[in-house]
């Protein structure tokens, strides 16, 4: 389980982190979505202790980071946003280094490098050199480093930068699998990554957290809105508006006006298919011919841009 409270961190003037608290359970896949500049790196920073805080707590599966920094970090796996490495290494042999940096035993080691090659996908490069590799290649040698220990939290600033999509649908795999037995927080500037792979998310701007308790994947995932289009005709539509709004998933029915030979209706609530064929039902069992249904949705990508351009 990873903890933090009131963390902050100042440069000179400029606020990086500013009274930053959450947590992140273990089963659970937390992502941080920010611009360029929000205090997303620096807040991955402070939690893996590689950056002192001005002021605040961190905890990493019961441990306090300022009071337990070793026995803290070796129950993290770090991959941060430039995954560094000795280029003259052989991929194998850079995850030896490090496991036995991470004070994995000599008995242990082997196993973990293996199994860190396995899950990454890396088995068939493990005997060349990190600095022949494509920027894919290492970036997933700096993710098999994160892994080694089987560490209970894990912390991915941008895991899936540089790579194509059918490595980043691996990583992401790779995400959903770990989150159900580690606690890990990831970085992305890529919605649809956020969206597909979070149990929730964390909009940060200018160093704070807002909606803090996250967007859920629930939400993310459900349309708000339901446009219907119905051809004119005779039918009693103030009948139809109230016969939709009886359903018990919809808030509300709004007309938004006749459209050349059709009228359009806007209906809000909680959304979903199994309510878009009742909808569709009671059109046809009102006499009116549907022309459309469309989904429409307040986005992860709306509501950033809402949070980070003051734009309602």
């Amino acid at each position: 389980m990873l903890r933090c409270e009131h963390l902050s961190r100042r440069f000179g003037p400029i606020v990086a982190v500013d009274d930053v608290s959450l947590t992140v359970e273990a089963g659970e896949v937390v992502g941080l979505l920010g611009e360029n500049g929000a205090g997303k790196s620096s807040l991955m920073r402070l939690l893996t202790g590689f950056l002192p805080a001005d002021g605040g707590v961190v905890e990493v599966d019961g441990y306090q980071m300022l009071r337990e920094r070793g026995a803290a970090q070796r129950r993290i796996g770090y991959l941060p946003e430039e995954a560094a490495a000795y280029g003259e290494m052989r991929v194998s042999e850079y995850l030896r280094f490090r496991a036995a940096l991470r004070g994995l035993g000599r008995r242990q080691r082997p196993l973990a490098v293996d199994a860190a090659l396995g899950q990454c996908a890396l088995t068939d490069v493990a005997d060349r050199l990190i600095g022949r590799l494509s920027r894919g290649f290492r970036q997933r040698v700096g993710l098999a480093a994160a892994l080694l220990g089987d560490p209970a939290v894990l912390i991915l600033d941008e895991p899936t930068v540089g790579l194509d999509p059918n490595q980043a649908r691996q990583i992401n795999d790779l995400i959903d699998k770990l989150g159900k037995r580690c606690a890990v927080l990831l970085s992305s500037h890529q919605l649809g990554h956020l969206e597909q792979t979070c149990s929730r998310v964390l909009l940060m701007h200018r160093g704070r957290l807002h909606a803090v308790d996250g967007i859920a994947r629930s939400s993310l995932r459900r349309a708000d809105a339901l446009l219907l289009r119905v051809a004119v005709g005779t039918g009693d539509l103030q009948a139809l508006i109230a016969c939709l709004g009886q359903l018990a998933a919809i808030d509300s029915v709004v007309e938004l006006g006749r459209d050349r030979d059709e009228f359009a209706l806007s209906l809000s609530g909680q959304i979903d298919a199994s309510l878009a064929e009742q909808v569709a039902a009671s059109v046809f069992a009102q006499g009116w011919a549907l022309r459309a249904l469309e989904w429409r949705r307040d986005s992860l990508e709306e509501r950033f841009s809402q949070l980070t351009t003051g734009r309602q």
